[in-house]
Formats: C-alpha cells, structure tokens, sequence
C-alpha cells in the first residue's frame, strides 16, 4: 500500500520535472531566434511560485499571468477542491475561500510587485 507521503512527494516532483521542461525548452528556443511567450495560468495560490519560474525563464522572455477561475458550483470548482483534497488538503480552507469568490491576495500581491515590470502582462485584470 502506498504511503499518503510519498504520494503526494512524487506529485510534487513531477509537477516540478514538468516546469523545469517547459522552462528549458522555452528559454532553448528563445536562444534559437524563436518568438517565445510564457504562460503561466492559472496561478495557484499556494503552489505556483511565479517569481521562481520568471527568473528560470530568459528575461527577454515575456510573461503572461492568469488568476484561476473557478466557482464552487461549477464542474471546475468542483475538480479544483477535489484535487485539493487528494493533492493539497493544507490548502483546503484556501481554495474553499477562492472557489466561494474570495479575494485572491496572492494574485493581487503579484500585480501590485509586478505592475511596472514591462515584461509581465495580467490576463483579464
């Protein structure tokens, strides 16, 4: 039988082996000549760290941010929370608080440290 720990100890690490791909993969092409933007969406409170990720990827490289947006009677309210719980269940009480239209203070906190970066864009406020 396999340990909770563990479990959640090799999500973790395969979420980061995936970033860590996409990031070199990005910044390999941008060396290449070719037109490269970031992505990073949707920004989970909690575990995307956005300042971390902008300073593996190129400078040069744009970023381009997006709050999550989910709504706790909709199927991708429901989906988060239970990924939460599986995945994440430290972060139950703040996911609940998002999904129930809560304000998303580290998303703001990012536009506030971010607004006068011109490399960094806001998808939809």
């Amino acid at each position: 039988m396999e340990d909770s720990d563990s479990k959640e100890e090799r999500h973790d690490l395969m979420i980061r082996c995936r970033k860590t791909k996409n990031i070199e993969a990005a910044n390999r092409l941008h060396a290449l000549g070719v037109t490269v933007w970031a992505f990073i969406m949707p920004v989970l409170p909690g575990i995307t760290d956005v300042r971390r990720m902008m300073e593996a990827l190129d400078e040069e490289i744009p970023v381009w941010l997006h709050k999550l947006h989910a709504e706790a009677h909709c199927t991708n309210g429901l989906k988060m929370l239970a990924f939460m719980r599986r995945h994440r269940p430290d972060l139950i009480p703040l996911y609940e608080h998002l999904v129930n239209g809560g304000d998303d203070v580290y998303y703001e906190q990012l536009k506030t440290e971010l607004a006068d970066n011109p490399r960094v864009k806001f998808l939809y406020g």
